[in-house]
C-alpha cells in the first residue's frame, strides 16, 4: 500500500511539475518609466483637495530579474474637521516621503490558465522636508492658485524601514483576457502597516486596459496628526484604472469614502524605440480646455471610423480651487465642475497633403453639473463647518471644428500612434438663465463667472491611437 501511495504521488508530481510548481524568478522585460502624479488628475471621479497625497514623483526601473522604485511624495495636511472648534488642538502641516525600494517577484504555480506568483519588497521611507511645498506652490502660482502654506511637520524617527509582500493569482481563459486578485501586506517600522485585498481584471494583449476595486487596511505607528490624517483618507474601499500601452501608462486611483483620488502619467523610456502598433482599435485624447474664462482638463474616447464616422464620449472637469480676484477672503471655494457628453464625429484626411491634416467637424450633448463647498478647514480660529452649496446638472450640447494634424503610423511608440489635435467650438447651455443664477449666486464671489447662451471654447489634446 505504501508503494502504491509513493507510486501515485511520483506520477501526479510528474504531470503537474513541468508546467506547474516551478519555482523560479519571473523574467520582466526591461523598463524604465518616470511617472508625475497629482491629485488634479481626476478624470471628474474625485475631488482636488490639496490634501494628504497631492502630489508624486517617481523612476521605476525593471530588470530580467528584479526591479527598484525610488520616489519623493507630497503629504499635506490642513487640519481636522472635528478640531476647527478649538484652535489649541488644530492640526494641520505637512512632509515629504522620500522612498527607495527594490524587489522581486518569484513564480510559485503555472499552467495554461492560472498563475500564482509571490513578490517581496524591501527598503526604506525618509521622512522630512525634500523641497515639495517649493514645487507645489510654483505650480500654483503658474496657474493662479492661491500658495499652500503649511509647516513642516518633524517626526522622532524620520527613517523607516519596510518589508512589503504581494500575493497574485491570475486567471487567463482567453488570450484578451485576465483576471487578478491579489493580497499585499506592506510594513514600514515607526511608520505604518497595511493590508490590502484587490480583484482586477485586463482587456487586451498589445495595449493593455486594467479596473480594479479593492479593500485597504492602514494602521499609522507614529504620533504625527499628519500621518494618522493621510493613512485615514487611503483606508477603506477603492478602486482605478490603468491604460498601459508600453510606452506611455495612465493610472488612477479613488478612494471612495473621502473621494481622495490620484492619477499618474508616466512613460518608459526603454520602450521609446519599439514599435508595436498596426491599427489603432480605439482613440484616447488627453489634453485641456477654455470655457468660461476657466481651464478645463479633458479625455476623450473615440470609436474606429466607419465611413469616417465615429462615436465619442467626452469628459471635461474642473476640480480644485481658484484664487478669489473677485472678494478677498481667506476661505477656500472647492470647485466641482463636470461637463459630459456623447456625440458624432465627422473626419476627413487631406490627401493632397498626405494626410497631415485632417478637419473634423463634432456634435453632442450631456450634462453640465456645477458644484461649490466654502472650506474653512484651514482657518483654526473659526467655529463653524464647512458649507456646501447645492449641486446641480443642466442639458448642455455642444458642437466643435477642429484639426487633427500629424497622420496615424508616423510617431508610434509601444502599441499607440501619437498626434496632435486643436479645435474650437462652442457650449450651448439652453437653461442658461437658470444655470447663471447658480453660478453667480453660489460661484461668483470665488470665480466671477457670468453664464452666456453660448460660450465660446477652444483646446487641445494629444490624440492616441491604440491598438489591443
Amino acid at each position: 500500500m505504501k508503494h502504491r501511495k509513493i507510486a501515485l504521488f511520483l506520477l501526479l508530481y510528474a504531470q503537474l511539475a513541468p508546467s506547474s510548481f516551478a519555482l523560479q524568478i519571473k523574467e520582466n522585460d526591461p523598463q524604465l518609466f518616470l511617472s508625475v502624479g497629482n491629485d488634479k488628475f481626476s478624470y471628474g471621479l474625485s475631488q482636488n483637495k490639496d490634501d494628504q497625497l497631492t502630489a508624486s514623483t517617481q523612476f521605476h526601473i525593471t530588470l530580467p530579474n528584479f526591479f527598484a522604485d525610488f520616489a519623493i511624495n507630497s503629504i499635506t495636511n490642513r487640519g481636522y474637521k472635528t478640531d476647527l472648534a478649538d484652535p489649541l488642538t488644530f492640526t494641520s502641516g505637512r512632509y515629504d516621503e522620500l522612498l527607495l525600494k527594490a524587489g522581486t517577484s518569484i513564480n510559485l504555480y503555472t499552467n495554461s490558465e492560472l498563475t500564482f506568483d509571490l513578490t517581496a519588497e524591501t527598503g526604506f521611507y525618509i521622512l522630512g522636508n525634500f523641497g515639495m511645498d517649493f514645487a507645489q506652490n510654483i505650480n500654483h502660482k503658474m496657474n493662479g492658485v492661491s500658495a499652500v502654506k503649511l509647516e513642516y511637520k518633524k517626526f522622532d524617527k524620520p527613517f523607516a524601514p519596510l518589508i512589503n509582500s504581494r500575493l497574485d493569482f491570475f486567471w487567463q481563459p482567453e488570450d484578451f483576457i485576465k483576471f487578478n486578485v491579489s493580497t499585499a501586506f506592506n510594513n514600514s517600522i515607526f511608520y505604518f502597516t497595511e493590508q490590502a485585498l484587490k480583484f482586477g481584471l485586463q482587456l487586451g494583449n498589445k495595449t493593455k486596459f486594467s479596473v480594479f476595486t479593492g479593500y485597504t487596511w492602514k494602521q499609522a505607528l507614529n504620533s504625527s496628526p499628519c500621518l494618522k490624517a493621510y493613512k485615514d483618507v487611503t483606508s477603506g474601499f477603492n478602486y482605478g484604472f490603468s491604460l498601459n500601452t508600453g510606452f506611455a501608462k495612465l493610472d488612477f486611483i479613488n478612494y471612495t469614502k473621502p473621494r481622495f483620488g490620484l492619477g499618474t502619467i508616466s512613460v518608459d523610456f526603454l520602450n521609446l524605440s519599439k514599435h508595436k502598433w498596426q491599427t489603432s482599435d480605439l482613440h484616447f485624447f488627453t489634453g485641456a480646455c477654455c470655457i468660461i474664462n476657466t481651464e478645463f482638463l479633458e479625455n476623450q474616447i473615440q470609436s474606429k471610423d466607419w465611413n469616417n464616422f465615429s462615436f465619442y464620449y467626452n469628459n471635461k472637469y474642473v476640480s480644485g480651487f481658484k484664487k478669489n480676484r473677485v472678494n478677498s477672503s481667506e476661505y477656500r471655494y472647492e470647485r466641482d465642475y463636470i461637463i459630459n457628453t456623447i456625440g458624432i464625429k465627422y473626419q476627413q484626411p487631406l490627401l493632397f497633403i498626405q494626410n497631415w491634416v485632417s478637419p473634423y467637424v463634432e456634435v453632442g450633448t450631456g450634462l453640465a453639473t456645477f458644484g461649490l463647498q466654502k472650506l474653512a478647514n484651514h482657518i483654526p480660529e473659526e467655529i463653524y463647518d464647512s458649507y456646501k452649496y447645492k449641486t446641480k446638472s443642466f442639458w448642455q450640447m455642444e458642437a466643435n471644428i477642429g484639426l487633427n494634424i500629424i497622420p496615424q503610423s508616423l510617431l508610434n511608440f509601444g502599441s499607440a500612434c501619437y498626434s496632435l489635435t486643436l479645435y474650437a467650438g462652442t457650449l450651448i447651455i439652453p437653461e442658461y438663465k437658470k444655470a447663471g443664477a447658480q453660478i453667480k449666486q453660489d460661484t461668483y464671489r470665488a470665480t466671477g463667472w457670468q453664464l452666456n447662451p453660448f460660450e465660446f471654447k477652444y483646446g487641445f489634446s494629444v490624440h492616441m491611437g491604440l491598438d489591443f
